[in-house]
């Protein structure tokens, strides 16, 4: 993805930049970069993750399903997520496990929806509360991210987003003007063969999204993607 404006770069502790846009566009973006976390085998985000990242954090209870939470359409979709990177998977099952709400945007929702095309990038559409970014920042401690408090505020605010170099994963605060709880309401949930149950955003939803980045100009350089998402989505 190309960011265009200028960026201002921050120093910060354990080798981590954050890069904080000033371009005046509908998503203000923060950027995690973390040298030497990416290559290699033994060089992953937190020498802790393969021990217990994926483990229920303490106190932890399993997500309670809600009436609402009953309107979600349950199917096996093991397959659509099968190229997520280890790091990418426990960080999804932890968020699962801590019972953090969000629900899988972009790539993987459309490829859960139907249209198996590739995608690297995870993207995930948190719901903006305090107690639920608490549990996120539960999750990204045990995962060893830095200025933790800095995260959460800023996930707190509507329109933003926070991209982690370190997995191509992204954090959204908003989508639009959609409202997160009637997303989760209506949302997807995908059974992995491992039961893990990950919510994913509904079809409708999902090309809502697609026609408005359709319409944004910091997306240009992914027009094509987009519009082959939204022409197989409208017809599947």
């Amino acid at each position: 993805m190309t960011y265009a404006g200028n960026d201002a770069l921050l120093p910060l502790p354990k080798g981590t930049t954050i890069r904080e846009s000033a371009e005046a566009t509908r998503h203000a973006e923060l950027f995690f970069s973390v040298e030497g976390r990416r290559t290699g085998p033994t060089t992953g985000c937190s020498r802790r993750l393969t021990a217990s990242a994926a483990l229920p954090l303490p106190g932890a209870a399993e997500p309670q399903r809600s009436a609402s939470e009953s309107q979600s359409k349950m199917v096996n979709q093991h397959q659509a997520f099968d190229t997520l990177s280890h790091h990418q998977m426990e960080l999804i099952r932890s968020l699962v496990h801590a019972g953090v709400r969000f629900v899988v945007v972009g790539g993987y929702a459309v490829r859960c929806h139907g249209h198996s095309r590739p995608t690297e990038d995870l993207d995930l559409f948190l719901k903006r509360s305090s107690t639920n970014l608490a549990k996120l920042r539960a999750v990204l401690e045990v995962f060893d991210f830095d200025n933790l408090d800095q995260i959460v505020r800023h996930l707190s605010e509507p329109n933003k987003k926070i991209r982690c170099l370190w997995d191509n994963v992204e954090f959204f605060s908003s989508m639009g003007e959609l409202d997160f709880s009637q997303v989760y309401a209506e949302k997807l949930v995908a059974v992995l063969s491992d039961n893990l149950a990950i919510p994913v955003m509904s079809k409708q939803h999902v090309i809502h999204t697609k026609r408005l980045a359709l319409q944004a100009e910091d997306r240009s350089e992914k027009w094509d993607v987009d519009r082959r998402d939204l022409w197989v989505l409208e017809r599947g």
